[in-house]
């Protein structure tokens, strides 16, 4: 299934996304469009959201980009007008939805045309709290439609794949297609270390680890924190870098959660256009999260050679394997000491982790295998 000839024909696709801002579907989204380059497919995206940052990117793929005009329901209206015409005049073989209203709207606007659409899962939370109580109900209310509407069910990971099943998704249409990482991009650099520790002032002997992550109660950076008041007395030479959406120090809720004696050892560099950069610097990566279905972050990180101390949530045991250390979700004292134990292995243990977790990145979840997956669906489907 990952591999398709080059003279197959083309393949025309509307993606329709429910909003471009940066996220894990969002960012596939974007690297599923980049791994295409110079495959027969043509692709047009519609986001019901409006602009956001990975607009422009997709843009300069050369692909098209219809959105909402403006905020409201007209400006919606008028977008669905325009997706449902083109699928009833089939100027698209098939419809890859992302995110649950995206789901819905697509199956909506394409139910006279005949062409097949997609869906896609990004999420294994589903409860109260975690999300919207009209947003929960719209999940919930799917499950009956996901046996009709959609012709395939894509979910990013095992765990989501479970829990819509246990939701009352249909299992016959549902397939796993793994996120997928650039590991041309995101790869190993030297000069990284010496590069972001220059940056943020720091001598050479820090030892750095990092959180990739909007801030977000499910990324439990409270927790992190917490873990971090326990340590740092123990590793004087460790220092933490943050970055992601809301991650800055004018972000008064995050400012309260940093106990005094860790905030001098934190750097909050708010959103980053270099992970990848950033990333390759790190000795190791954290990620405390409550929940997950397949966290980018854990692959960026493992394809440019940094191991990982990571929560047992969605699929992120699956995707570190041995390469790293997993720990229960929410107890921050089995997270402070699986990185007192990652800061206690000697550099080369460290590196040789590394080097195991990018040829499992390569190995399983290389973008251009996922984007070759992606693209078996869609023709399997076309009629």
């Amino acid at each position: 299934m990952d591999h398709l000839p080059r003279q197959a024909p083309l393949l025309r696709v509307a993606h329709v996304t429910t909003g471009l801002e940066v996220g894990g579907a969002e960012m596939m989204l974007l690297r599923l469009l980049q791994a295409q380059r110079g495959r027969p497919v043509e692709s047009h995206v519609y986001s019901l959201a409006g602009e956001g940052p990975l607009a422009e990117p997709i843009r300069k793929l050369g692909i098209p980009v219809t959105v909402a005009a403006r905020r409201g329901s007209a400006a919606l209206a008028k977008l669905f007008a325009q997706l449902a015409q083109a699928l009833h005049q089939r100027r698209f073989d098939v419809v890859q939805a992302w995110m649950y209203h995206a789901n819905l709207a697509s199956s909506l606007a394409a139910v006279r045309s005949g062409v097949p659409v997609v869906w896609s899962l990004h999420t294994s939370i589903i409860t109260l709290g975690a999300r919207r109580p009209r947003t929960v109900a719209l999940i919930r209310g799917m499950a009956p439609l996901s046996y009709t509407l959609p012709a395939r069910i894509i979910s990013c990971s095992e765990s989501s794949r479970k829990v819509h099943e246990e939701c009352g998704y249909s299992a016959k249409k549902m397939v796993v297609v793994p996120n997928g990482f650039d590991t041309s991009l995101f790869k190993p650099d030297a000069d990284a270390a010496a590069r972001v520790r220059q940056e943020l002032g720091l001598g050479e002997h820090v030892r750095l680890a990092g959180i990739v992550a909007r801030f977000h109660p499910l990324k439990n950076h409270a927790g992190f924190f917490e873990a971090a008041r326990s340590l740092v007395a123990q590793a004087p030479d460790v220092h933490f870098v943050l970055c992601g959406r809301g991650v800055s120090t004018d972000n008064a809720e995050l400012m309260a959660m940093v106990d005094a004696s860790v905030r001098p050892r934190c750097h909050f560099l708010g959103p980053r256009g270099d992970v990848e950069s950033l990333v390759s610097g790190l000795d190791f990566l954290i990620s405390p999260s409550k929940g997950e279905a397949f966290p980018l972050a854990l692959g960026e990180a493992m394809a440019t050679g940094v191991p990982c101390v990571a929560t047992d949530v969605g699929d992120s045991a699956l995707i570190v394997g041995d390469t790293g250390l997993i720990v229960p979700p929410g107890d921050s004292r089995a997270l402070s000491a699986a990185i007192l134990k990652m800061l206690a292995l000697p550099a080369s243990a460290r590196r040789e982790l590394g080097q195991k977790a990018r040829a499992r990145v390569v190995s399983n979840f290389d973008m251009h295998s996922i984007a070759a997956r992606y693209e078996a669906v869609h023709r399997a489907v076309v009629r």
